[in-house]
């Protein structure tokens, strides 16, 4: 693999990079950032320093790296506020939709011990080991290549035109195409990776975060449930049942909501 700085952003993309560096990549200018970034090279991975990661983003083509390079804040900040305070003390971080990695990444930069990452999307998978890598983090992460769901088997992923991290199992898309991709539960998954625990967990899987969680939620279960939950909410329409409901039944309390997430601990 490449090394870090092997692709360094040059004229036009090394201005648009200076301008986010010095607090412009808000509101409408991120989107002028990155049509610029498009106009100019669209194919091309950058390598960047962010918050004491390095990260090869291509962002054309996939929303969260797009808002990761062209945003003067931290990405979800306050989600990663209570990721660092629930993972201080160590312990197993799940990420469920890992897509590059960023979540993962994080985690493991923050004190997980463990950090077992299901993302099904090959393409992002690539992606996702070329920043393991470029971290030095490949013992600290298991990067699963599975969608997570209701049982053993596959799944049909439809391929979102023009965001790759936006391709769904269960949202109506216009897709560009859909791939045959291997489906675990969350149960059996933990038990083949060895987790016994879990201290935190993110989940942001287009709209099937009540599939992957609704059969998890069993009493045989419960010592596996993350004390912390982030759970992406915005799909919520493709839910067959309010799991946010659920979790609630099951001892969650929601003590947060941002932009885009629920923020949920075990309470009882």
């Amino acid at each position: 693999m490449d090394e870090f700085g092997r692709f360094k952003p040059s004229g036009r993309n090394r201005l648009i990079l200076f301008l986010v560096a010095m607090g412009l990549g808000r509101g409408k200018l991120k989107r002028v950032f990155s049509r610029n970034w498009q106009a100019a090279t669209p194919q091309a991975a950058v390598d960047i320093d962010y918050h004491g990661l390095r990260l090869r983003l291509r962002p054309v083509g996939n929303t969260i790296e797009s808002k990761i390079l062209f945003s003067s804040r931290l990405r979800e900040a306050e989600e990663l506020a209570e990721l660092r305070q629930r993972l201080a003390d160590g312990g197993s971080f799940v990420d469920i939709g890992a897509n590059v990695g960023y979540y993962a990444l994080m985690a493991a930069r923050a004190g997980a011990e463990k950090v077992i990452a299901a993302e099904p999307n090959p393409e992002l998978i690539e992606r996702f080991k070329a920043n393991v890598a470029l971290n030095g983090l490949e013992q600290a992460i298991d990067i699963m290549p599975v969608a997570i769901g209701a049982e053993d088997g596959t799944a049909m992923l439809n391929l979102k035109d023009g965001d790759t991290g936006g391709s769904s199992i269960v949202r109506n898309l216009k897709a560009e195409g859909a791939i045959e991709v291997p489906m675990r539960p969350l149960a059996a998954l933990l038990a083949q990776q060895g987790v016994t625990a879990v201290a935190a967990m993110k989940i942001d899987i287009e709209g099937m975060e009540d599939r992957a969680l609704g059969p998890f939620l069993k009493p045989e279960n419960r010592h596996l449930f993350p004390r912390l939950l982030i759970m992406e909410t915005v799909n919520r329409e493709d839910w067959q049942i309010d799991i946010l409901a659920k979790l609630q039944q099951n001892g969650y309390v929601v003590t947060s909501e941002t932009r885009g997430n629920s923020i949920l601990e075990l309470r009882s």
